[in-house]
């Protein structure tokens, strides 16, 4: 029998974790919630080295094409895929610097809306603008997840919080205690 002793550094793991739920929320609000409100409050305390989201819902949406339509007016599905990645990006331009400060500047031209997306223009002829709606249909979705978080018996997700490697965690745990 042979016992073998590696050194570990925990600074790598995860120390700290929530589950998020609320009343009347779906699991693709929840996940947006963590997301865009409590991730980046919690990016700020000192200490904290990441904080990722893990689990619950994102929200997709599902374009569903009727083929015979496309075909009478004219329409590929390659022209859907390339009016809609021209016209549904998010993009970093870049950054800039000035006293002290360093700016990130990005382009959203993210479609968050399913009547913008439905009404969003695939092809114009001289007699008619073709939109995405007369081609097919929209439909929103969670996208397909293989990770599940469970917590007091409802899919939730997980907020994990890595700590930075200088950090005392005893003394930074009794920081962030509630009541």
């Amino acid at each position: 029998m042979s016992i073998t002793v590696e050194k570990m550094n925990p600074s790598i793991l995860q120390v700290m974790g929530y589950s998020i739920e609320g009343a009347g929320k779906n699991e693709i609000e929840l996940r947006q919630l963590a997301e865009y409100t409590v991730k980046p409050y919690l990016s700020r305390v000192d200490g904290v080295s990441e904080v990722q989201i893990i689990g619950g819902k994102i929200k997709e949406y599902h374009v569903v094409l009727d083929p015979v339509k496309m075909s009478s007016l004219g329409v590929t599905p390659q022209n859907v895929a390339s009016v809609l990645s021209q016209n549904n990006f998010l993009s970093s331009n870049g950054y800039v610097s000035d006293y002290d400060r360093l700016y990130l500047s990005v382009t959203d031209a993210a479609i968050e809306d399913i009547d913008k997306l439905e009404n969003s223009v695939i092809k114009a002829t001289f007699q008619r603008e073709i939109r995405l709606k007369d081609i097919g249909t929209v439909e929103i979705a969670p996208k397909r997840e293989y990770i599940k978080i469970n917590a007091n018996g409802k899919d939730v997700p997980l907020i994990a919080i890595t700590k930075q490697a200088n950090t005392n965690l005893i003394l930074y745990r009794g920081m962030c205690r509630t009541a």
